[in-house]
Order: structure tokens, then sequence, then C-alpha cells
């Protein structure tokens, strides 16, 4: 079989009649990263910081992107709070008095960020959005253990925040628990829990302790395992 050199095809080429055409190299042109690479490089906040603002210009596109994320599971937004509470501990200066003046407005800001994640939480864990009571009630049992740990000051206009939560909790606590009353069976009433609420709230969960007294009186079904429920969260933004 005969052999084509490329040197013997340049020779033909150059010895026929055909015009010779230079073939024009494209050269590479500069051009940005592909959406998905770039996103391999930002960071979570980043990400988060850019679908908020194109929610804020696309309002329309809020409720694709909240169907297609997964919800919290309980665990994760009972560790948020813990986080958050952390974060206040430790942003209080050293020395001087905890409960002053100076003291409030330092840790103000991690202070108010654990109302805030209050507010967008309990919602997630009241009915009709949440039916499953013995998630609902350790959350709030959760929740209900992080203000009682949320310092106190002098000046009483900067409690208020945190006897607001209280009532507000106080809420929750009895929605859930009338959610039960048409229940052929229930789960164990939460009345020690909510005892034990009552004394450290300083009497300001009395509401859901009576409700739940009462509703245990006209109980007259039997009762099952240990359930833990929650209400609609409006704690004023500062």
């Amino acid at each position: 079989m005969e052999t084509l050199s490329y040197t013997c095809l340049r020779k033909r080429k150059a010895e026929s009649d055909e015009p010779v055409q230079k073939r024009v190299r494209q050269l590479p042109v500069g051009n940005h990263l592909p959406l998905s690479r770039l996103l391999q490089y930002t960071n979570k906040q980043q990400v988060h910081d850019l679908l908020l603002q194109c929610v804020h210009k696309h309002p329309d596109l809020a409720k694709d992107i909240r169907n297609s994320l997964p919800p919290p599971s309980l665990e994760e937004c009972i560790d948020t709070l813990q986080q958050l509470l952390k974060q206040l501990t430790d942003a209080f200066p050293y020395g001087g008095d905890a409960r002053g003046d100076y003291a409030y407005h330092r840790v103000k800001h991690a202070y108010m960020a654990v109302f805030h994640a209050l507010n967008d939480l309990v919602p997630c864990f009241l009915p009709p959005h949440s039916s499953c009571y013995k998630t609902n009630f350790a959350f709030l049992d959760a929740a209900t253990n992080v203000i009682h740990k949320l310092p106190e000051f002098h000046n009483a206009n900067y409690n208020v925040y945190k006897y607001q939560a209280y009532y507000e909790l106080s809420g929750a606590w009895i929605v859930v628990l009338r959610q039960l009353e048409d229940k052929p069976v229930i789960p164990e009433l939460p009345i020690r829990e909510l005892q034990e609420h009552n004394k450290k709230s300083q009497n300001r969960l009395q509401e859901a302790l009576d409700y739940v007294t009462s509703l245990q009186k006209d109980q007259s079904v039997f009762t099952y395992d240990t359930g833990f429920g929650a209400f609609d969260w409006n704690l004023h933004r500062a």
C-alpha cells in the first residue's frame, strides 16, 4: 500500500492550480467563570447574601427557592439557638457590671439576634405547618430553656424583650395543647416541664400551666408516650 507523507501532500498542493488558503488560527478570548464553577469559590455567607438580593429584586423567586430547599431539622434549629446564646455570652465585656448600660450596649446585637432567630424558627414548629406533637414540644422546651438563660439588666426597658418572649412562648404552648383536645388518644401532658418553666420564668408561663392543668382534669382517655408543640410567634424586632 502506498504511503503518503506530509511532505508529499504539501508538494502536490503547491503544484496544483488552486490558490493556497492559510487557515486563520482561533485564539482564546477572555471570559468569566461558568456559574457552577464560580459558586465553588463562593463562601456560604456570600451565597446567602446573593440569594436574598435576588429575591429582593425578583420576589417571585422566593417561593421557588423555599420549595427547593429542605427544611431544617429539629436538632439544627436547637443548635442555632444554642450557638446564638454562646455568642451572646462571649460578647460580654470582661469585668464591670454585667447588668449595666455599658454591658447591654456591648451585647445588644447578639442579644437581639436570639429573639430574631426565635421569631423565625418558632413558626416552623406550629400547627398546621407542623403537626408532630413530640417534635413541636421538644422545640418549645428547648426554646424556653434558652429564654431562661438570657441575661437581665438593671434598666427595666432592656428586659422587655425577654418578658415578651415568655408571653409569646406561653401562647405557643397553649395552641399546641389545644390541638390535642379532640384527639381520642393524646400524649402524656408536659405538666412537669411547664411547672419547672413557670418557676424559672417567675410565673410568666402561668397561663400555659393553667391550661395544661385544666386539660389534665378534663382528660378521660388513656395517655401514652411523652410528647413535646408551638404558636404564632410575633416578637417585635428591635
